[in-house]
């Protein structure tokens, strides 16, 4: 029987032509200028491996594939031949949060694995700010710039562009609840509501004026000489406040635009905003490309991304992992998310992907990995991520080298746990669970969201079966073992989060004090694991008050 060609990504085209009796040998290697600039020719035969790629990172990503072949096939490999290059230039991925410098440095080698040619990183306040110590020391410095660097040589080495996300407009809570920085705020106290209902008693968005700029420009002087990368992207998104100010809002991008050019950057923003008033677009520096996101079932990728691609500019499909804001996870929400984005880019012929995962308390690391693993497949071999059987197999390969089969198949069937409960979000990009956590229900809204006793009970046994699982469960790898633990974790969260439902429904369950305590601790000995220690007391104090009921 033929083997399989189990690679991931998906190579364009792949032939064995015989059995076995190939050798690993690299016999010769060339650039061939007739391939595509990331594209590779790999001949495996009898006599040795002769590589051809249509530049360096070609060859790059055609060494990888014979090291996979080589993992594949630790008894000899099959003589073959593979012809491979991605669809899309661009296939990136934005990490917002972490800050474990040894976690991150094994993701950037993962990234490189899947065909990952972009990592932006979110940073601001998380890095040591000369200046700005107050802010760093309440949220917890995560990032210095020796381990930028390091990073950024690391990202280098493996094809991949390191790309700072610096938010330099709306986002601007942690400094303008500071009475220090509220003089910098559009509305220093507040007063305005979001989306979602909150009103919060302080600003959220910069006032768009040269004190603000002067503030933006310190920081970005002490950022960016730690990332080689050509391209910032300054955020912009989610100005709450910023009304029908859309002139004075784009002649502030512009001149910030302006500044990076100078200095040889080019600049991305979120898109949101200007969707809002597309007409703006006119006022907007041509040069400047857009990221247009959107994490939920049926998000309108082509149409939005159409409004930016027919007047001539750059726009980016920015879909999510879908497994932050959700305990454990949300798997259909998240391919169909990401396949959507892909589709439309294709569409549009836009340059590519950015997946997305925005870090907060209350899941797992391991849940993004599905998600990071299918959003890789897409921006590499569409038709082949889309005929996938299921993201399971995928982070499988990517993350546990093959060997975890059974462990990533119950991570995904994690992914829809909350599904159980009804599929409304209360807020948008979260899940029914999370906003349990969060305390967006109460008794009289509980069951117009569909949450029903039912349902509930429909719950608890699925979580019982999940428990029961993990506990059969024989890994194969340490990482495997971690997930298990990790994962262990979340139900005991999920559990929290029903416990907090039924409270709502008037049958309160006995236990949940000592399920509170056991959660508390095992989220301070399972944190530094991805995180730094510095961000320890803060995360804990707000996960024991969103569990309270």
């Amino acid at each position: 029987m033929k083997p399989e060609l189990n690679l991931f990504p998906v190579p364009k085209k792949a032939e064995i032509t015989e059995f076995c009796g190939g050798t690993d040998r690299i016999m010769e290697e060339t650039i061939d200028r007739s391939l595509p600039d990331e594209g590779y020719r790999l001949r495996v035969g009898r006599e040795g491996v002769r590589l051809a790629g249509g530049s360096e990172t070609g060859l790059f990503y055609g060494r990888g594939t014979l090291d996979k072949l080589r993992r594949l096939y630790p008894e000899g490999l099959p003589c073959l031949e593979i012809e491979d290059a991605p669809d899309f230039p661009v296939r990136g991925f934005l990490l917002a949060g972490g800050g474990n410098p040894e976690t991150m440095k094994k993701l950037i080698l993962q990234l490189a694995r899947a065909g990952i040619n972009e990592l932006q990183l979110k940073i601001r306040d998380n890095f040591l700010l000369s200046g700005h110590e107050e802010i760093c020391r309440k949220t917890g410095v995560v990032w210095t710039p020796q381990i930028l660097r390091e990073l950024d040589s690391l990202c280098r080495e493996n094809h991949i562009r390191l790309v700072p996300f610096i938010n330099s407009c709306g986002h601007f809570e942690v400094f303008l609840e500071e009475e220090k920085y509220r003089k910098l705020a559009l509305y220093p106290h507040g007063g305005f509501a979001f989306p979602w209902g909150d009103v919060p008693d302080s600003g959220t968005m910069l006032a768009m004026n040269d004190e603000s700029f002067d503030f933006l420009t310190g920081i970005y002087e002490q950022i960016l000489p730690c990332f080689s990368a050509d391209t910032v992207n300054i955020g912009c998104d989610e100005t709450w406040e910023l009304g029908d100010r859309f002139a004075e809002y784009c002649r502030f991008i512009n001149r910030i635009a302006e500044w990076l050019r100078r200095r040889g950057k080019k600049c991305q923003i979120w898109g949101d905003i200007l969707l809002q008033c597309p007409e703006a677009l006119r006022l907007l520096d041509p040069e400047i490309s857009i990221l247009v996101w959107g994490y939920n079932d049926g998000y309108p990728f082509e149409r939005n991304l159409r409004v930016f691609t027919e007047q001539g500019r750059t726009a980016l499909a920015c879909p999510g992992t879908s497994s932050y804001l959700s305990v454990c996870g949300r798997s259909g929400t998240a391919r169909r998310n990401i396949e959507s984005a892909a589709e439309a880019a294709r569409a549009v012929s836009a340059p590519g992907i950015l997946n997305t995962d925005w870090q907060f308390l209350v899941r797992p690391w391991c849940l993004m990995y599905g998600p990071l693993a299918h959003g890789a497949g897409a921006g590499w071999n569409l038709d082949a991520a889309v005929q996938a059987d299921s993201m399971a197999a995928e982070a499988n390969l990517l993350f546990y080298n093959g060997k975890e089969p059974e462990l990533c198949r119950w991570v995904e069937r994690f992914g829809h746990l909350s599904d159980i409960l009804g599929t409304e979000i209360v807020v948008e990009d979260r899940s029914t669970l999370y906003c349990l956590f969060e305390h967006r229900f109460n008794p009289e809204t509980i069951r117009a969201y569909g949450i029903t006793e039912e349902k509930l009970r429909m719950f608890d046994r699925e979580l019982g079966e999940l428990r029961n699982a993990l506990e059969k469960l024989r890994t194969a790898t340490p990482e495997g073992a971690d997930a298990v633990t990790e994962l262990r974790h979340a139900l005991d969260l999920a559990d929290m989060g029903g416990r907090m439902a039924w409270r709502l429904l008037g049958s309160a369950k006995s236990g949940t004090a000592e399920l509170k305590a056991k959660i508390l601790s095992d989220e301070a000995a399972l944190w530094n694991r991805y995180h730094p220690a510095a961000g320890l007391e803060n995360a804990l104090k707000s996960l024991n008050r969103m569990m309270e009921c």
